[in-house]
Protein backbone atom coordinates (compact mmCIF):
# COMPACT_ATOMS: atom_id res chain seq x y z
CA UNK A 1 0.00 0.00 0.00
CA UNK A 2 2.79 2.58 0.70
CA UNK A 3 4.75 1.60 -2.45
CA UNK A 4 1.37 2.24 -4.41
CA UNK A 5 1.17 6.16 -2.76
CA UNK A 6 4.71 6.64 -3.21
CA UNK A 7 4.09 5.94 -6.50
CA UNK A 8 1.11 7.98 -7.11
CA UNK A 9 2.78 11.05 -5.21
CA UNK A 10 5.79 10.78 -7.73
CA UNK A 11 3.58 10.61 -10.91
CA UNK A 12 2.09 14.07 -9.45
CA UNK A 13 5.01 15.50 -8.85
CA UNK A 14 5.97 18.33 -10.93
CA UNK A 15 9.54 17.49 -11.40
CA UNK A 16 12.36 17.53 -14.37
CA UNK A 17 16.39 17.61 -14.79
CA UNK A 18 18.87 19.04 -16.87
CA UNK A 19 21.72 17.14 -15.23
CA UNK A 20 22.70 15.02 -18.40
CA UNK A 21 24.35 12.49 -16.10
CA UNK A 22 21.38 11.07 -14.10
CA UNK A 23 19.65 11.27 -17.38
CA UNK A 24 22.11 9.53 -19.15
CA UNK A 25 21.76 6.92 -16.05
CA UNK A 26 17.67 7.03 -16.40
CA UNK A 27 18.05 6.33 -20.24
CA UNK A 28 20.41 3.21 -19.89
CA UNK A 29 17.71 1.83 -17.34
CA UNK A 30 14.91 2.24 -19.06
CA UNK A 31 16.52 0.53 -21.68
CA UNK A 32 17.70 -2.01 -19.66
CA UNK A 33 14.39 -2.64 -18.01
CA UNK A 34 12.35 -2.82 -21.71
CA UNK A 35 14.86 -5.18 -22.78
CA UNK A 36 14.05 -4.85 -26.59
CA UNK A 37 15.09 -2.13 -29.37
CA UNK A 38 12.98 1.17 -29.14
CA UNK A 39 12.30 2.98 -32.47
CA UNK A 40 14.01 6.54 -31.51
CA UNK A 41 10.61 8.86 -32.04
CA UNK A 42 8.97 6.51 -29.49
CA UNK A 43 11.38 6.42 -27.00
CA UNK A 44 11.54 10.16 -27.76
CA UNK A 45 7.79 10.22 -26.94
CA UNK A 46 7.81 8.03 -23.79
CA UNK A 47 10.82 10.34 -22.27
CA UNK A 48 8.91 13.55 -23.46
CA UNK A 49 6.32 12.43 -22.28
CA UNK A 50 7.21 11.36 -18.72
CA UNK A 51 7.56 14.99 -18.04
CA UNK A 52 10.90 14.77 -16.00
CA UNK A 53 13.49 15.13 -18.72
CA UNK A 54 13.82 18.47 -20.70
CA UNK A 55 14.06 18.44 -24.69
CA UNK A 56 17.21 19.83 -24.95
CA UNK A 57 18.96 17.73 -21.99
CA UNK A 58 17.63 14.85 -23.63
CA UNK A 59 19.13 15.82 -26.88
CA UNK A 60 22.64 16.16 -24.93
CA UNK A 61 22.59 13.10 -23.31
CA UNK A 62 21.73 11.23 -26.36
CA UNK A 63 24.49 12.45 -28.29
CA UNK A 64 26.78 11.60 -25.27
CA UNK A 65 25.29 7.80 -24.81
CA UNK A 66 26.16 7.23 -29.17
CA UNK A 67 29.23 9.17 -28.93
CA UNK A 68 30.42 6.74 -25.98
CA UNK A 69 28.93 3.55 -26.86
CA UNK A 70 26.21 3.38 -24.41
CA UNK A 71 23.89 3.20 -26.94
CA UNK A 72 24.07 2.28 -30.85
CA UNK A 73 21.41 3.10 -33.32
CA UNK A 74 20.04 0.05 -35.72
CA UNK A 75 17.28 -0.11 -38.15
CA UNK A 76 16.34 3.44 -36.31
CA UNK A 77 16.19 2.01 -33.02
CA UNK A 78 18.07 2.54 -30.02
CA UNK A 79 19.47 -0.57 -29.01
CA UNK A 80 21.48 -0.84 -25.24
CA UNK A 81 24.98 -1.82 -25.71
CA UNK A 82 26.80 -4.01 -23.03
CA UNK A 83 28.35 -0.63 -21.78
CA UNK A 84 25.33 0.63 -21.28
CA UNK A 85 23.58 -2.24 -19.72
CA UNK A 86 26.90 -2.13 -16.64
CA UNK A 87 25.82 1.20 -16.46
CA UNK A 88 22.50 0.65 -15.73
CA UNK A 89 23.39 -3.04 -13.07
CA UNK A 90 26.16 -0.46 -11.35
CA UNK A 91 24.60 3.26 -11.43
CA UNK A 92 20.65 2.95 -11.42
CA UNK A 93 20.78 3.82 -7.14
CA UNK A 94 22.44 7.69 -8.20
CA UNK A 95 19.04 8.19 -9.89
CA UNK A 96 16.29 9.47 -8.19
CA UNK A 97 13.32 7.34 -8.20
CA UNK A 98 11.36 9.80 -8.41
CA UNK A 99 11.70 10.27 -12.06
CA UNK A 100 12.37 6.64 -12.20
CA UNK A 101 9.02 5.88 -11.14
CA UNK A 102 7.76 8.67 -13.88
CA UNK A 103 9.81 7.31 -16.98
CA UNK A 104 8.30 3.75 -15.86
CA UNK A 105 4.11 4.90 -16.25
CA UNK A 106 4.75 7.18 -19.35
CA UNK A 107 6.24 3.76 -20.58
CA UNK A 108 3.44 1.49 -19.61
CA UNK A 109 1.27 4.17 -20.71
CA UNK A 110 3.19 4.45 -24.17
CA UNK A 111 3.07 0.71 -25.03
CA UNK A 112 -0.65 0.26 -23.52
CA UNK A 113 -1.83 3.40 -25.87
CA UNK A 114 -0.48 1.61 -28.81
CA UNK A 115 -2.20 -1.67 -28.25
CA UNK A 116 -5.34 -2.39 -30.32
CA UNK A 117 -8.14 -1.84 -28.08
CA UNK A 118 -10.27 -4.39 -29.35
CA UNK A 119 -6.92 -6.95 -28.71
CA UNK A 120 -8.37 -8.60 -26.04
CA UNK A 121 -9.96 -12.10 -25.68
CA UNK A 122 -11.60 -14.05 -22.37
CA UNK A 123 -12.83 -17.36 -22.21
CA UNK A 124 -14.38 -19.50 -19.39
CA UNK A 125 -13.22 -22.64 -18.54
CA UNK A 126 -15.23 -24.78 -15.96
CA UNK A 127 -13.03 -26.42 -13.20
CA UNK A 128 -13.76 -28.84 -10.65
CA UNK A 129 -14.08 -26.04 -7.96
CA UNK A 130 -14.47 -22.58 -9.70
CA UNK A 131 -13.83 -21.03 -13.18
CA UNK A 132 -11.05 -20.29 -14.54
CA UNK A 133 -10.69 -17.26 -16.62
CA UNK A 134 -8.15 -17.36 -19.53
CA UNK A 135 -7.54 -13.96 -21.38
CA UNK A 136 -4.87 -13.06 -23.77
CA UNK A 137 -4.28 -9.71 -25.21
CA UNK A 138 -2.68 -8.49 -28.55
CA UNK A 139 -2.11 -6.21 -30.56
CA UNK A 140 -3.36 -8.04 -34.06
CA UNK A 141 0.20 -9.50 -34.65
CA UNK A 142 1.40 -10.56 -31.69
CA UNK A 143 0.28 -11.61 -27.64
CA UNK A 144 1.21 -9.18 -26.06
CA UNK A 145 -0.11 -11.00 -22.32
CA UNK A 146 -1.44 -14.27 -21.53
CA UNK A 147 -3.27 -14.98 -18.16
CA UNK A 148 -5.59 -16.91 -16.17
CA UNK A 149 -6.99 -16.32 -13.13
CA UNK A 150 -9.14 -18.45 -10.96
CA UNK A 151 -12.99 -17.68 -9.59
CA UNK A 152 -14.96 -19.17 -7.49
CA UNK A 153 -18.02 -19.12 -9.77
CA UNK A 154 -19.18 -18.13 -13.22
CA UNK A 155 -20.68 -15.03 -12.09
CA UNK A 156 -17.40 -13.92 -10.61
CA UNK A 157 -15.47 -14.61 -13.70
CA UNK A 158 -17.71 -12.55 -16.07
CA UNK A 159 -17.34 -9.57 -13.51
CA UNK A 160 -13.92 -10.49 -14.22
CA UNK A 161 -13.75 -10.63 -17.91
CA UNK A 162 -15.97 -7.92 -18.36
CA UNK A 163 -13.78 -5.68 -16.38
CA UNK A 164 -10.83 -6.56 -18.35
CA UNK A 165 -12.51 -6.16 -21.82
CA UNK A 166 -13.67 -2.71 -20.97
CA UNK A 167 -10.30 -1.57 -21.19
CA UNK A 168 -7.68 -4.02 -21.86
CA UNK A 169 -5.03 -1.18 -22.82
CA UNK A 170 -5.66 0.07 -19.47
CA UNK A 171 -6.06 -3.44 -17.97
CA UNK A 172 -2.28 -4.02 -19.89
CA UNK A 173 -1.16 -0.80 -18.63
CA UNK A 174 -1.58 -1.29 -15.14
CA UNK A 175 -0.10 -4.97 -15.01
CA UNK A 176 3.01 -3.60 -17.11
CA UNK A 177 3.21 -0.40 -15.02
CA UNK A 178 3.23 -2.63 -11.99
CA UNK A 179 6.21 -4.73 -13.44
CA UNK A 180 8.32 -2.16 -14.07
CA UNK A 181 7.67 -0.33 -10.74
CA UNK A 182 10.33 -1.34 -7.75
CA UNK A 183 8.94 -4.15 -5.82
CA UNK A 184 10.95 -3.37 -2.52
CA UNK A 185 9.49 -0.04 -1.19
CA UNK A 186 12.51 0.54 0.84
CA UNK A 187 15.35 -0.43 -1.54
CA UNK A 188 15.95 2.65 -3.98
CA UNK A 189 17.59 0.58 -6.31
CA UNK A 190 15.77 1.08 -9.80
CA UNK A 191 16.37 -3.01 -11.02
Amino acid sequence: MLESNIFKMSELADISTDDVPTINILLCCLLYKLNMPVNTENFYEIVMCSGCITYFSYQESIDYMLKNELVVKESDCFVLTPKGSECALKLDEYAPKAYWDKLCMSSANFFAGNRNSDGGKVEYVQDGSGVRVNMSFSDGSRTLMQLNLYAPDLETAEKMGRRMLNSPAGFYSTVAGYALSDPNADSQKLI
